[in-house]
């Protein structure tokens, strides 16, 4: 892991699913993966007591603080501007704004990655590269412009699908997005670790599938993940966490109490073993058991358990290797399988292989 290195400026999960995964109270003590910030920041719009925030990576945790303390310093019409949403040539301006308010570690590490900001910080992640670089360079090879847009533009199911399959996909299409989905091209997007436990079956093939039911089942009028994918930044949907009414949930927060949001560079394991028994109400762990061994992996979810209130929520995904908790710890957890089928379904990320929602039991 390269502490030099930004993999992922945005969040690639629904931040949708994980909030009805998780139903956030005023009273949680939520753990959530920090990647590109925006679900810890969507949790702690939602309303948690508090959010400790954590990466293995301190670079992603200095680009949270970034994003949290943005809401505090600039107007709405600056934070889009400054993120990249918008065209700017202030960004540089605005950093300088925000900068006293940083930690100074944070603040140390941006002066250092000046070169990111002008770009756009959500556009600065390795994985985001390339999915901007796809976008912007390689569908317009494939595509018109004109076609990009009225398939973002349909309006009915049935008429997405028919506009996929008559419209869209292409032999060139197929072709392309077949190789871009490689595991040798991912390796170029992702850190190395991530395949570590992923076996030698072709990827391509399988993103295809995936790619194509969520074509079936989720509208891509207004799914913001797939308009990144096929724009390279967003147009008229927003993530969550930059939406207007939630900036100004974080902004009021962050003013008056600051401490809601805490960010710890640690490796998971080591942190959840100085966190007291019964402590933790709900846990947002994106897909971290995808890189992890067997052992690992079932040694945190001693950990979850032990640190979990009765009655605490997880919510984590499954992309090309198949992770969940240890059959020993199955009397202390209870899946909700209906609800994960639905989320599932909802889900507007089409690359993973399944969605998972527990709640633990004492």
């Amino acid at each position: 892991m390269h502490e030099d290195v930004i993999y992922y400026s945005q969040c690639w999960e629904d931040p949708l699913v994980v909030l009805r995964a998780l139903s956030i109270n005023s009273n949680d003590e939520v753990l959530s993966i920090t990647s590109g910030g925006d679900n810890s920041l969507a949790i702690l719009s939602a309303g948690a007591s508090r959010v400790t925030s954590i990466d293995i990576n301190p670079a992603q945790n200095y680009l949270l603080e970034l994003k949290y303390k943005a809401t505090q310093t600039l107007s709405y019409d600056e934070y889009l501007e400054f993120l990249g949403i918008r065209d700017s040539g202030r960004r540089i301006y605005f950093f300088e704004k925000i900068r006293p308010e940083l930690s100074k570690q944070a603040r140390d590490w941006w002066l250092d990655h000046k070169e990111l900001i002008p770009v756009g910080i959500i556009h600065c992640g390795r994985f985001d590269k390339y999915v901007r670089f796809f976008a912007r360079y390689v569908i317009p090879l494939i595509h018109r412009r004109q076609t990009i847009q009225n398939f973002l533009a349909t309006v009915s199911m049935e008429d997405q699908w028919r506009f996929y399959n008559e419209a869209w996909n292409s032999r060139l299409w197929k072709f392309m997005f077949g190789f871009a989905t490689k595991k040798q091209s991912l390796t170029r997007a992702r850190h190395g670790g991530m395949f570590a436990q992923a076996d030698n079956t072709p990827t391509s093939g399988e993103y295809v599938r995936r790619m194509e039911k969520n074509i079936a089942s989720v509208p891509i009028r207004d799914n913001y993940f797939m308009h990144y994918s096929l724009n390279g930044n967003y147009l008229s949907y927003l993530p969550f966490s930059m939406q207007e009414e939630n900036y100004k949930k974080l902004r009021e927060i962050c003013i008056k109490d600051n401490s809601r949001l805490v960010c710890v560079s640690e490796n998971i394991l080591t942190y959840l073993r100085t966190v007291s028994d019964n402590t933790l109400t709900k846990f947002n762990l994106s897909d971290i058991f995808e890189a992890l061994s067997l052992e690992k992996n079932n040694k945190i979810w001693d950990e979850i358990v032990r640190t979990a209130k009765s009655g605490a929520r997880v919510v984590y995904w499954n992309n090309l290797v198949k992770r969940t908790y240890p059959e020993y710890l199955s009397k202390y957890i209870k899946s909700d399988e209906i609800l994960q089928d639905e989320l599932r379904k909802q889900d507007r990320v089409y690359f993973y292989d399944k969605v998972y929602t527990h709640t633990i039991i004492k």
